[in-house]
């Protein structure tokens, strides 16, 4: 829970800053801000009750929620950040491999529809299961309590998971191999060229593309990060289900929650480390903040003086008529 209520914290400070600082309303941070306001609904949201009503049910206590419903939201709330975490992925391909079309594609029609398309790609996915298709959103009582999905291990039981989770993840993956390896590839080219040809424009092209870069190691990063923490488990049981009955505290409290709830724990902490952005953009609301506070102190202050120099003078005043 504490690294929860961190991780939260600092996702709304992210979003405050990305609020405040204008250069971060351009159309790929836009779509940053959609992750990261996806992050804090499952960081500080639905993991933190999934969380509780596993511990609770490891102590014998009553789970008293809708486990049906609850679980459609946080699954297509787990669903809806992976598929936009491919929509970055793929406008990040657009941005530095092929600059001609990002501006189409980043227009508000184009950024309305990248925003809706993992909504739509999340809430659908797990509606089938809702209804009964392909696997259930149940109360499970062995061995302890707790809101668990049970898909089925044929037809869309195995969809579900593959078009939630695995095709986003591989679709990424193959997005940011196919960056790096362009990347590799003009690294190369930019040796052969000849440093007197189009210095001026290509010293203009080059800062765009080391902000564009940069975002784009920032997301990266935050891709490996949620692999190591979200691949091992589905991997782990599908190929040894037996750990699930005879370690069931360690499997389904650590393994299936605490574990892929650090990969949205650690993300707003790797965008801050890799971005000078919100790195300036932090520093600033800070420093507005304790401008702010100072200015409180200072009237706290002259206010007070006031107050005891008012009252000193009336008492003085009361003195010298009597």
């Amino acid at each position: 829970m504490f690294g929860s209520i961190c991780g939260s914290s600092l996702l709304l400070l992210l979003l405050v800053t990305s609020f405040r600082r204008r250069r971060l309303h351009s159309g790929s941070n836009i779509l940053v801000m959609h992750l990261m306001l996806l992050d804090l609904i499952i960081c500080g949201i639905t993991y933190p009750l999934s969380m509780t009503m596993t511990y609770r049910g490891m102590r014998g206590t009553q789970v008293d929620i809708d486990c049906h419903a609850f679980l459609y939201f946080h699954m297509s709330a787990i669903f809806v950040e992976n598929w936009a975490n491919l929509v970055l992925a793929i406008n990040r391909l657009f941005a530095i491999a092929l600059p001609f079309l990002y501006k189409k594609i980043t227009t508000t029609p184009g950024l309305i529809f990248m925003i809706v398309l993992p909504w739509i790609m999340g809430l659908g996915v797990t509606l089938p299961v809702y209804f009964g298709i392909g696997g259930a959103l149940i109360q499970t009582t062995v061995p302890f309590r707790a809101c668990t999905p049970a898909p089925r291990p044929d037809g869309y039981g195995i969809a579900w998971f593959t078009l939630g989770s695995y095709v986003p993840l591989a679709s990424i993956g193959l997005s940011y191999l196919s960056l790096c390896g362009r990347w590799i590839i003009r690294k190369v080219q930019k040796r052969q060229r000849s440093p007197m040809q189009n210095e001026q424009a290509e010293r203009r092209i080059a800062a765009v593309k080391a902000r564009q870069i940069r975002l784009a190691k920032m997301l990266i990063a935050s891709y490996l990060w949620h692999c190591m923490c979200f691949l091992p488990p589905p991997i782990l049981l599908s190929s040894s289900p037996w750990l699930l009955g005879r370690y069931p505290m360690l499997i389904q409290l650590w393994l299936v929650k605490t574990m892929p709830m650090w990969g949205y724990v650690v993300s707003p902490f790797i965008f801050l480390a890799l971005s000078s952005d919100y790195q300036a953009g932090v520093r600033d609301l800070l420093n507005n903040l304790r401008g702010r506070r100072r200015q409180v102190d200072t009237s706290n202050r002259r206010l007070q003086a006031f107050v005891t120099s008012t009252v000193g003078s009336g008492q003085h005043g009361k003195g010298t008529s009597t």
